[in-house]
């Protein structure tokens, strides 16, 4: 039996996906059967995170991103060379006549539910496309319970199969030593208490009520907001209402990380928080968790699916909410260390081992069925 699994998201262009990838990607292999092989595709053209190898395991090159026409018949045509009985798409835009059985993981409805957080082209094409990829699959991998909901209420299915697979935290997520974080804290001016936040800048990632939380805890606490991540279309406005709430000079802006310096961000930041109005799943939630940080989020459906009881919970609407929660992590040690605790035991639930062992199950499933 042979799966090919598409890895061409595996590209600095789908940083959340190209890890979910890659993560299942390692952990698979040890999960296949005698009779059963697992083949990669790799875009070379774009391919920016690591490939696994093993006697299992063998990867093929076919240039052509996910959004090159071209892919409607360059990966059928290898498809058919191959003769698996599956191939796994880990994005809804992709061959939409693969030619065999299909699995198709999805992680979000962002274009249908927060249209402004995508390009107009994305909102025209996303109901279209994601009904052809829906279409021409057997069966759907959900990274969490709440995108599989909005996924039955937005969309019809029918009888095909559909499983909840959860993501994990890389290995490198972890608590780091205190040299390897003032390294880092030296690097991005950080000294002192930071607040992170790691993410886009999309309007559903809610960036202007952190902006209006922080500039309620600034006024008395000295402390750093350090957002990380790339900017996008809001950026020159969320600088100017940091500028017009006077938090300007507290507020830094790291751009895209290194993978590297990630792990030990986290590990350093007095707190971290994520004021997401809408998550298909949440990975930064799980990662500053893994690292031992203390979290304050979104009360939201996906993040309580990710953090449990392990997070101070505020209501991504109200700069309020949100202030008060943060304060709270940043005046008590005692919490602190109790989040961190908590954290830590809830991020060691979720592996990729075990996401790999529910997928490699389904794609038996499916094929057999």
């Amino acid at each position: 039996m042979r799966f090919i699994l598409d890895l061409r998201v595996a590209s600095e262009h789908f940083p959340g996906i190209g890890r979910y990838g890659t993560g299942i990607a390692r952990a698979l292999p040890q999960f296949l059967k005698e009779d059963e092989e697992l083949v990669f595709i790799r875009d070379p053209e774009h391919c920016s995170f690591p490939f696994p190898s093993g006697e299992k395991v063998k990867t093929i090159d076919i240039p052509g991103s996910p959004f090159s026409l071209a892919q409607q018949w360059l990966i059928p045509a290898a498809i058919r060379a191959m003769r698996p009985c599956l191939y796994h798409s880990l994005y809804y835009v992709m061959p939409y006549r693969p030619g065999t059985t299909t699995v198709l993981t999805v992680h979000d409805l962002i274009p249908l539910l927060y249209p402004r957080s995508v390009s107009l082209r994305a909102r025209i094409l996303f109901r279209p496309l994601f009904c052809l990829a829906l279409s021409a699959s057997s069966g759907f991998i959900a990274v969490s319970r709440t995108t599989l909901d909005d996924l039955k209420a937005h969309f019809n299915i029918g009888q095909k199969k559909a499983i909840v697979i959860s993501l994990a935290a890389d290995p490198d997520f972890r608590p780091r030593s205190p040299a390897e974080m003032e390294t880092v804290r030296l690097k991005y001016g950080l000294q002192g208490e930071f607040i992170l936040y790691v993410g886009s800048q999309k309007p559903h990632k809610n960036l202007k009520n952190l902006l209006r939380a922080f500039a309620q805890v600034e006024a008395h606490a000295n402390a750093t907001l350090a957002i990380a991540g790339p900017g996008g279309s809001d950026f020159r406005k969320l600088k100017a209402l940091a500028a017009e709430l006077g938090v300007e000079e507290s507020v830094r802006w790291l751009g895209r990380v290194p993978d590297s310096d990630l792990p030990v961000l986290y590990s350093a930041s007095t707190a971290f928080v994520f004021p997401s109005l809408y998550e298909g799943f949440g990975l930064p939630v799980l990662e500053a968790m893994a690292c031992g940080a203390p979290v304050a989020c979104s009360d939201i459906p996906a993040l309580r699916e990710v953090a449990g009881d392990a997070a101070l919970y505020f209501n991504p609407r109200s700069p309020d909410s949100m202030a008060m929660a943060i304060e709270a992590i940043l005046g008590n040690l005692e919490l602190r260390k109790n989040l961190a605790e908590r954290g830590l035991e809830r991020a060691s639930a979720f592996s990729w081992d075990e996401a790999a062992r529910k997928t490699v199950a389904f794609y038996r499933e499916i094929a057999g069925g």
